[in-house]
């Protein structure tokens, strides 16, 4: 083989491998891996408790955190702290010194907790949580707990507050609730769930397993009421189309159909009636009390069809004008 021939089939391979990687980066570029914080958690303190004690809530703070997908849970230092700090020359257990004790087992965060024995049986419960590279706390509570009893859950309590709950909790919590959503054709329709409101239009919001009532209204239209069942982890959709009452399709054939509740007597048609009733009803009797031989009327008589101007009637005024 030539030397010319070799050194061109070399560069080939080389801009193949090339392509290769490049490729790779792109393929992986929309998907980076989450970097995991790196949690020291620190055995549990506490004068008041026994060895196995702070053994069983040590236990209960690392499968806490372990159950995390987004900590990476670091071995605690087998030495006891107060060794620790003496090296560290920390006088108190404070942001700085666990920050010192965070950088020294290379770790982004360090949860220190302590349990302290109260009156009555209660205990008193400190967590503290330190960011080491900006050397400050991150959480820092102080919990009374009522009973020896309730201090594994406080700890479970406080990881949850720093950390968000555990990809298994969230998981859990999802398989006992689910969604109703709620859609209704008129923007200012009153929305009801179990006879509480919930809000106009259009709703969705998160309820527990089982069956709720609905009820949407609006002035006007029909109340409509049914029953929607919420299932795990899932969204509940009803639309609601409003139908007008007496088959009319809103507010304004309701408003049509309003009682007039003007008196008869206010009408134009009715006076106007009146009118020729009366008038026929004198003329008659003017004609029957004429003389043969007179051929004038005994008077005028006249009429309004003006309710405000009755009183000015002939037969109102007895027949005077």
């Amino acid at each position: 083989m030539s030397a010319m021939k070799f050194v061109t089939q070399l560069a080939v391979a080389l801009v193949a491998v090339g392509w290769v990687a490049a490729a790779g980066q792109t393929a992986g570029a929309g998907t980076p891996a989450q970097k995991k914080i790196k949690v020291l958690g620190m055995q549990i303190e506490g004068a008041d408790l026994s060895a196995k004690d702070k053994q069983d809530l040590f236990k209960v703070v690392r499968a806490a955190l372990g159950s995390r997908d987004t900590i990476d849970l670091l071995k605690p230092p087998e030495r006891e702290l107060t060794d620790e700090m003496i090296d560290l020359e920390c006088i108190d257990v404070d942001a700085a010194c666990l920050s010192r004790l965070g950088a020294k087992y290379k770790a982004d965060r360090v949860f220190y907790s302590q349990v302290d024995k109260g009156t009555k049986g209660a205990y008193t419960l400190l967590v503290r949580v330190v960011d080491v590279k900006k050397r400050r706390l991150v959480h820092n509570a102080t919990v009374k707990i009522a009973s020896r009893m309730g201090v594994a859950n406080g700890l479970e309590q406080q990881v949850t507050k720093v950390f968000g709950e555990s990809a298994g909790a969230a998981a859990s919590k999802a398989k006992d609730h689910g969604f109703i959503e709620i859609k209704a054709n008129l923007e200012d329709a009153k929305i009801f769930i179990n006879k509480e409101f919930a809000a106009t239009g259009e709703v969705k919001v998160k309820r527990k397993l089982g069956k709720y009532t609905v009820e949407v209204k609006h002035d006007g239209y029909q109340p409509q009421l049914f029953t929607v069942e919420v299932t795990a982890g899932r969204t509940t959709t009803r639309v609601v189309t409003m139908k007008g009452l007496a088959g009319g399709s809103g507010p304004k054939q309701g408003a049509a159909a309003a009682v007039d509740e003007t008196e008869f007597y206010e009408t134009w048609w009715f006076w106007t009636v009146i009118g020729v009733v009366v008038a026929g009803g004198v003329t008659g009797i003017i004609v029957a009390t004429m003389d043969d031989g007179d051929p004038s009327p005994l008077g005028n008589a006249s009429f309004s069809v003006d309710p405000q101007q009755a009183w000015r009637d002939y037969d109102v005024l007895g027949g005077q004008p």
